[in-house]
């Protein structure tokens, strides 16, 4: 299945890319600033879905390495991680 989830991510992609290039050649057609208006639209519609397809194969990479390599390899065990937890060498609080 998750190849399957990367090529729903590789189609989601391509399917933003030409509603991304539709959205520019509408806009292209704006009498005085179409041109200006379309080049925008196409660069930073273009940046915004290249962020967005990194941002998801670090997601993706990230759930393939913890959820599925981890817990075959990974033992656990150690101390509990307390970091702002205080020790006192001669007051004993209790709980009450």
């Amino acid at each position: 299945l998750s190849y399957v989830r990367l090529m729903a991510l590789g189609i989601t992609t391509a399917a933003l890319a030409m509603a991304i290039n539709t959205i520019a050649k509408a806009v292209s057609e704006v009498p005085v600033v179409g041109i200006v208006l379309a080049i925008a639209v196409f660069i930073g519609g273009h940046a915004f879905n290249a962020a967005l397809s990194a941002l998801g194969a670090f997601a993706h990479t990230l759930r393939l390495q913890f959820v599925e390599f981890f817990p075959k390899f990974l033992v656990g065990g150690g101390k509990l991680f307390s970091p702002l937890s205080r020790e006192y060498k001669h007051i004993y609080i209790e709980k009450s």
